[in-house]
């Protein structure tokens, strides 16, 4: 018969491999600053009185490293892990007795010796996890507001870390933004502007070839109207000169 071993973080993977070999064993991961874990400790030792030949070992966040939780897949208080020689288990459903029984049983092909009073799984109440979300934070509020309220003010410290920093970058954004729409539009301008001028560089050439022909047409009417006039003086002249030799 095995009983409830309290395990340092630190000495997990040495119990494991001592009292797995032949064995299957039942890690509980918790916090003592957890209210889920504290309602669940009653659960887990349960389950060790029913199931005495399954190695059970509790291991308090404290005392072990992130790099423990990470390696076992640890995202949660408080989290169960089956787990022999050869495979590891997570449990991820409700942290009720009889969900817990069923993911022993299916898992180890064990049966409990012994039954647990239903009085002391209702004790227990309806059991979450100590992430933030849904109806935990609902409890945890209930529960234990000063942990709420430490939980809440940490999250605002980390938002008004990052927010200046967001508003920062939009602004530099729309800065951005703002200047290449004022370049579009100066563009825009400056192409228009250019087309008016050549429009009116095309008018002006017009007006003065338009010119140019009426001063060619003035100059030729002239040069016409002389070279009729001196005809006309020639003849004019010329007529009394045959009359006297009449």
């Amino acid at each position: 018969m095995f009983l409830l071993l309290k395990v340092r973080g630190d000495a997990v993977d040495k119990e494991l491999n001592l009292r797995c070999t032949g064995a299957s064993c039942s890690i509980l991961f918790y916090a003592a600053w957890c209210p889920f874990s504290s309602k669940f400790r009653p659960i887990f030792e349960a389950l060790s009185t029913m199931f005495p030949q399954i190695h059970h070992f509790a291991v308090e966040e404290s005392s072990a490293t992130p790099s423990l939780f990470s390696r076992y897949g640890v995202r949660g208080f408080p989290a169960i892990l089956l787990a022999n020689e050869t495979t590891m288990v997570r449990y991820r459903g409700t942290k009720d007795l009889k969900s817990l029984l069923q993911f022993y049983q299916e898992t180890t092909g064990l049966d409990p010796i012994t039954y647990i009073d239903v009085d002391q799984q209702e004790s227990a109440g309806s059991l979450g996890s100590a992430m933030p979300g849904g109806r935990s934070l609902r409890k945890m509020a209930e529960d234990e507001p000063f942990v709420f309220l430490g939980a809440l003010f940490i999250i605002m410290k980390v938002a008004a870390h990052f927010i200046p920093t967001v508003i920062s970058q939009l602004r530099a954004f729309l800065i951005v933004r703002v200047q290449n729409l004022n370049l579009r539009i100066r563009r825009g301008s400056s192409q228009l502007t250019e087309r008016a001028l050549t429009v009116l560089d095309v008018k002006r050439l017009w007006s003065k070839l338009r010119l140019s022909s009426k001063t060619r047409d003035l100059s030729k009417g002239a040069s016409n109207a002389r070279a009729w006039a001196s005809s006309f003086a020639s003849v004019s002249l010329g007529e009394p000169s045959s009359l006297r030799h009449a």
